[in-house]
């Protein structure tokens, strides 16, 4: 946010390597393609469908689905041939039609609400040969898992369409590995060792050297030696040398833990360090391998130890690493203790080294030592730094300690300056978790109403939070009734406050905003329905509805076996339970899922019973 509380951009949580996320904290800075400038240049250029596509962007990693859909959708609609070009992160163009299809059916994976894998499925149909396809696949196997037909076949599509693609197999070893006692793990060996084997094998003749090599030459053919030099000169080597060094320590470390090859292992472990002898994080690998049971502990302290942290003395990150290390260990602990005193001699102000410090120091077994690095002290320097204040609280209130000082920052920092939903419910849980109710009832009151007013998921996440602790009902309720005033709202939003209503006991409210009415404005939205009368079958109510939208979305999504199986219990409730069993043998017919099976034999043999009972 700017000075006057203006969301300038937001960046959803931190994922690793660390370059990546500072490269887009300074991307914020400076103010590029974040959600403030966007919004500015659409203004100006409403036809432009990049923008939409990086509009859509930003709602889909906040998990706002329904704000991110309508503008992939109107992206598509303005490159209907698709001859507008866009960038990639990884420089790779792509059409903007291509892009705004993905992202828009990749919405139903990767969001809150239900998740809905038939978008990219037809995706991948629709683009069998896209610059996008193989994304598409890989997004579909993030839920796919090899213990069942289904998702082998799968991974059989991938094979089929990326040939000789490490990330591929990456992905599928991944996957292997953790479902390795299942059936179809185990009978999806041989394709994906002969996946793994033609990978490698095409891999091994590409000869990275060679290509830069020529393309050196080409470059003094041409009478740009500089060129040449860039291609083919010191960097170039630097990177191969890292990259060498990293596969033996890669070579040594699988082996190490498959406690085989180990002299081999330990020899790849010398060679690296001495091809990358000032490379930390290799050294702490190294000292890892000398760790592992049953350990040799000197060697560990020989290559990553009080002789090499003085060659990193001024590298803030790497003291970090180095007292972290060691600290967790619980061995060379003076050592790692007095590297903590050096970066904070360097970064005395830094919450983030600080907080992280006092974490790993209180795991460890040291809190007086956390208090004194992250204590009252610090905090008494930072009175009037809201984000500082609530960092610090937080980190406190969380841990159930040093509330004395902990509560009044949280407090003041929530109270005075009110953070994003998701901070300030965090806040609400700590302060919660701690038995604070007046801390509490300020930060997260009625008085906090008015800054969520146009957010239906922080609405419903209010209701929600005070109808569980059955108290300031009244204000749950007018959030509620907040979210279904709001316009165009979203079918999930409006599932959520009806829930929120029947949690309160008031039904004839629910059924209101979220009942056959409205069930009549969904005719011809396959999920909507569908959603609908799931919803309403586990609180057994308006069931009526609730099959009459069943029915309608088996007959608009004949092949989706979900909504066959709700239609079938649904009938069953209605005394049906002949109709129920035809459906539910649709449903099976349509799925290979192992967990769809069994859930579903569950309910034909519930219906079964039934018919028993009706025709003894």
């Amino acid at each position: 946010m700017d000075t006057d509380r203006t969301v300038l951009d937001w960046i959803s949580g931190y994922l690793p390597p660390a370059e990546k996320w500072h490269r887009q904290v300074l991307a914020v800075l400076s103010g590029t393609d974040t959600i403030q400038s966007l919004s500015r240049r659409l203004i100006k250029e409403p036809r432009n469908p990049e923008i939409l596509i990086k509009l859509g962007l930003k709602y889909q990693v906040r998990q706002q689905r329904e704000k991110a859909l309508p503008l992939f959708k109107e992206a598509a609609s303005l490159d209907p041939e698709s001859k507008i070009m866009m960038r990639r992160e990884n420089g790779e163009e792509v059409s903007c039609r291509e892009m705004a299809d993905y992202q828009y059916a990749r919405t139903f994976l990767v969001t809150w609400g239900t998740i809905e894998p038939d978008h990219l499925e037809k995706f991948v149909r629709d683009q069998p040969a896209g610059r996008l396809t193989k994304d598409a696949y890989l997004d579909l196997t993030r839920g796919t898992r090899l213990n069942d037909e289904e998702g082998a076949a799968t991974f059989y599509k991938l094979f089929a369409m990326c040939p000789h693609d490490p990330e591929v197999l990456e992905r599928y070893v991944a996957e292997v590995q953790r479902y390795q006692d299942q059936p179809e793990a185990k009978n999806s060996l041989d394709r994906g060792l002969a996946f793994a084997e033609s990978t490698v094998d095409v891999l091994k003749k590409n000869d990275l050297t060679r290509a830069v090599l020529n393309l050196a030459e080409l470059w003094l053919l041409k009478g740009d030696p500089a060129k040449a030099k860039d291609a083919y000169g010191r960097e170039f080597m630097a990177l191969q040398i890292r990259s060498w060094a990293e596969a033996l320590m890669n070579y040594a470390e699988f082996w190490n833990v498959k406690n085989t090859n180990l002299e081999d292992a330990e020899a790849a472990v010398t060679l690296a360090l001495a091809m990358c002898p000032a490379n930390a994080s290799f050294r702490r690998s190294a000292s890892r391998f000398y760790l592992y049971p049953p350990g040799k502990p000197d060697k560990a302290l020989e290559v990553y130890g009080p002789g090499f942290v003085k060659n990193v003395e001024n590298d803030p990150a790497e003291l970090y690493e180095y007292f972290s290390f060691w600290l967790a260990r619980k061995m060379n602990v003076e050592s790692a203790l007095d590297t903590l005193e050096t970066l904070l001699r360097l970064r005395p102000e830094s919450i983030h080294y600080r907080s992280s410090a006092a974490s790993a120091l209180i795991k460890a077994g040291y809190p007086e030592r956390a208090l004194a690095v992250f204590g009252p002290d610090f905090i008494a320097r930072h009175a009037g730094d809201h984000s500082i204040l609530y960092d610090y609280g937080s980190f406190w209130v969380n841990r159930n300690s040093n509330l004395e000082s902990a509560v009044p920052a949280l407090v003041k920092a929530a109270s005075e300056s009110f953070r994003t939903w998701a901070d300030q419910y965090r806040a609400a849980i700590a302060l919660d978790k701690a038995n604070r109710p007046e801390a509490l009832f300020l930060i997260f009151g009625p008085s906090y109403l008015p800054h969520i007013k146009d957010d239906p998921l922080a609405l419903c996440q209010y209701a929600r939070f005070w109808l569980g602790k059955n108290t300031n009902k009244d204000s749950a309720l007018e959030a509620l009734d907040t979210v279904v005033r709001l316009p165009s709202l979203f079918w999930a939003d409006r599932m959520s406050a009806a829930y929120g209503y029947l949690s309160a006991g008031r039904a004839d409210r629910a059924e209101e905003v979220y009942g056959p009415a409205y069930m009549k404005t969904i005719v011809g939205n396959a999920p909507a329905l569908a959603n609908y009368a799931v919803f309403w079958k586990r609180m057994g109510k308006n069931l009526n509805s609730a099959l009459e939208a069943a029915c309608s979305a088996c007959d608009l999504a004949k092949d989706n076996s979900d909504s066959w199986a709700t239609m079938a219990e649904l009938l069953l409730l209605d005394g049906k339970p002949g109709e129920a069993l035809t459906a539910i043998e649709k449903a099976l017919s349509l799925t290979k899922s192992k967990d769809s099976i069994t859930r579903y034999e569950s309910v034909r043999k519930q219906i079964k019973e039934a018919l028993a009972k009706k025709n003894p």
